[in-house]
């Protein structure tokens, strides 16, 4: 299947796509920052994924951000007890990156 995903778009278009997620973790990473989420420090280089410090957020446990999420059908990973991971790819689109950040501001 990533085989037939790289032929069909050819190195341009997976240039572009890579660009688009990477831009989208970006803003996203960047959003947060400014509400006081607090990304783990492994996060300072990113592709992708942003893993979310909860404690240091102001969130109760990782469980408590997993359960608000899930109530609006966003879902993230639990890494541990402490930590959500929450990954971009070529199908989350603006809309989205939009929703997550809203949803973080009602919280």
């Amino acid at each position: 299947m990533s085989a037939f995903f790289g032929i069909w778009h050819g190195p341009t278009g997976l240039k572009q796509i890579a660009t688009r997620v990477n831009f989208r973790t970006q803003v996203l990473a960047d959003e947060l920052k400014k509400m006081k989420i607090v990304l783990k420090s492994h996060n300072t280089n990113y592709f992708d994924t942003l893993a979310i410090d909860c404690e240091a957020s102001g969130f109760s446990s990782a469980d408590f951000l997993l359960a608000e999420f899930h109530k609006v059908g966003i879902n993230l990973r639990k890494i541990d007890e402490n930590t959500v991971g929450l990954s971009m790819n070529e199908t989350v689109n603006i809309a989205d990156t939009v929703d997550i950040i809203e949803q973080f501001a009602t919280l």
